[in-house]
């Protein structure tokens, strides 16, 4: 009897030992995936001098091309560069543009281009947020040696904020104006996208988290909404680690702000689905007030490029620059 008892102690370490050894393989594994998960650099191949090819694209170092929106005028003295939102595309721009022909603005310039994997680029492989801010040091760069008299302005979309924000310290940069910001979730997490998030960190990181949205939740202008609902299906490549690179930049762009050496323009509505006032709260007290200027446009959502009477947010950038 005691020698059966002897033996199933024995088997009992030795089955309590593999499972231990296992769940600490499997925790420094999910950790290392985590980890990985939050880095946005991102290392290219270089393999051509990174060129704007006028009117149609921006070709990057590793031979990417990034499809361009607008001209740049020589003679002007501001450069407005667009960085429209997550998985949106470079004509979201349009409106602003349009209206400075109108107004005729001739010492501005407004470009913008589509980032990796969104608008008309050709979709390869799944790219990350560390991808879109190698790309804009680029062309920041283009455009800076190839307009030296000019300054250059950033003006972010949504997380195209989030992104500017990373250049707060470039000295190349003049000035950046957020148009809004991209702080949480739209809409309320369910049951379905914790698990797909909890699947995705374990096993598949391009899992899509892409969801049904109302686009009147987002802008007030009808053909806009629908337009970004369709994109939303049929574009939208919103991937786990693009979740988790989404919140990672988030905190980063805190401490942008607060290490900036140029000026910085929040432009924030007061009804904007992406922006719950608890977030806004607790993002804008971390800031340094010293280093932005907050405007609060009120009756407006989250996409203020894009919405009914935008002449009235286009007039506030303007006279901001």
């Amino acid at each position: 009897m005691e020698i059966w008892k002897a033996v199933w102690d024995l088997i009992s370490i030795i089955v309590y030992v593999t499972l231990s050894t296992f769940f600490l393989i499997f925790l420094l594994l999910l950790i290392a995936r985590i980890v990985k998960f939050n880095k946005l650099k991102f290392k290219k191949d270089v393999v051509v001098k990174s060129e704007l090819i006028k009117k149609k694209m921006f070709k990057t170092s590793d031979g990417y091309e990034l499809r361009w929106y607008g001209e740049i005028n020589p003679n002007s003295e501001f450069i407005i560069i667009g960085i429209h939102d997550i998985y949106r595309n470079r004509k979201d721009f349009d409106n602003f543009d349009s209206w400075l022909r109108k107004i005729k603005k001739d010492q501005f310039s407004l470009v913008s281009f589509d980032q990796r994997n969104c608008g008309e680029n050709i979709v390869e492989k799944q790219y990350h947020f560390g991808t879109t801010i190698s790309d804009l040091k680029e062309i920041i760069e283009v455009i800076s040696e190839n307009n030296p008299n000019s300054k250059i302005i950033l003006l972010g979309d949504g997380f195209g904020s989030t992104i500017a924000s990373f250049f707060s310290k470039d000295e190349k940069v003049y000035k950046i104006i957020y148009s809004s910001l991209r702080l949480n979730n739209a809409y309320k997490k369910t049951l379905g996208f914790y698990i797909k998030l909890w699947w995705g960190t374990l096993f598949k990181a391009d899992l899509k988290l892409k969801s049904i949205i109302n686009g009147l939740d987002f802008t007030d202008d009808k053909n806009y909404a629908k337009k970004i609902e369709d994109e939303n299906l049929t574009k939208n490549l919103f991937t786990v680690r693009d979740y988790y690179l989404w919140k990672k930049a988030n905190k980063i762009s805190i401490k942008n702000f607060n290490k900036s050496i140029i000026e910085n323009i929040i432009l924030l509505s007061n009804n904007d689905f992406y922006c719950d006032p608890k977030k806004i709260v607790k993002f804008i007290s971390n800031l340094n007030k010293d280093k932005y200027k907050l405007e609060t446009i009120k009756g407006k959502k989250h996409y203020l490029l894009n919405t009914k009477n935008s002449e009235e947010i286009f007039k506030i950038i303007i006279e901001n620059i």
